[in-house]
């Protein structure tokens, strides 16, 4: 035996290909741990005998299972029990899942905190695992002493921030789901995706309305202050508004602003606008005019733009 969760337990979980990639496409809730896998790999490709030493073994309580999991209840016949006392332990099969993120998994429907998910990753991993076995609750207990030991406010990076995305949907955080997905809109620079983990389309939709409408604004309001310099009678006078006019023109050109971006905004972020609007300088005639005149439109704007509430996307 590999592991043991539960010592003299009735079941033995076979988990074979272990590790393979968990973000690369989403088991199907249709099919059986058997069934789930990714494309074709060199170790799922192995000969039979071979296949068999590149699994683990699990020891487990059927009991807890049944109680946490209804998918686990379906693969147990109903019959394990008279099983068990004829034959011993009833073994079934699980395929790819991360080792570590597994073990942790079945630490935690069996209250038991010996293992603690050492990073975003593999959190993000046991909530696939409990996604798809439809166990969320099980893990409630677990999920007060977890949470701590990670980042609280998503990394600038875009996996982490859907990580954080995910990881706090699934086990309903709100502070951390708000954090996360502001931190996904206002840093992301692509149009947003799942990477394969099982968040909700319509909360893909959100993140990338949100994203597009807060960029569109900006870009909107830089056009129509040109627009205003050029044909209005913004600043202080005709020179002033050529100077303004000129110099916001070749700022707008310089990162990337002129001609004007569309939709889905490729390397562009909120954050990078906001940034750029910052480092924005007047120019020759620097009047107080011209420069209220220039900023009005985003003095009230936040440097992020504001989470999503999670109670609207459960």
């Amino acid at each position: 035996m590999d592991h043991i969760i539960q010592a003299g337990g009735e079941v033995i979980i076979n988990l074979r290909n272990p590790n393979a990639p968990v973000a690369q496409g989403t088991p199907n809730a249709a099919q059986t741990p058997q069934e789930h896998g990714n494309d074709p790999s060199p170790e799922s490709q192995m000969s039979p005998e071979d296949e068999v030493l590149y699994m683990f073994r699990v020891q487990v309580s059927a009991q807890h299972l049944i109680s946490a999991s209804p998918v686990f209840k379906n693969l147990l016949p109903t019959d394990w029990e008279e099983t068990y006392l004829q034959n011993g332990p009833v073994e079934i099969t699980a395929e790819g899942w991360d080792l570590h993120a597994f073990l942790c998994f079945l630490f935690a429907i069996h209250n038991k905190g010996y293992r603690t998910p050492r990073n975003l990753e593999t959190l993000a991993k046991v909530a696939v695992i409990a996604h798809y076995y439809e166990c969320r609750s099980a893990l409630d207990n677990m999920l007060g002493a977890w949470l701590p030991r990670l980042q609280v406010t998503p990394i600038r990076c875009s996996r982490d921030m859907i990580l954080w995305v995910w990881i706090s949907w699934f086990f309903h955080c709100p502070v951390h789901f708000n954090h996360s997905t502001s931190a996904v809109m206002t840093f992301y620079d692509n149009e947003i995706k799942d990477l394969g983990f099982p968040i909700p389309p319509r909360l893909i939709r959100a993140l990338n309305k949100g994203r597009r409408k807060a960029i569109e604004f900006l870009l909107t309001s830089l056009s129509e202050t040109l627009e205003d310099f050029e044909w209005g009678d913004m600043g202080c006078g005709h020179e002033c508004r050529r100077i303004v006019c000129e110099h916001l023109t070749r700022w707008m050109k310089r990162n990337g602003l002129d001609p004007v971006p569309e939709a889905p905004f490729t390397n562009l972020s909120y954050n990078a606008i906001m940034g750029y609007l910052e480092a924005f300088q007047i120019g020759v005639c620097g009047c107080d005019e011209s420069k209220f005149t220039i900023f009005a439109p985003y003095s009230d704007l936040e440097e992020d733009i504001g989470g999503l509430h999670l109670p609207l996307y459960d």
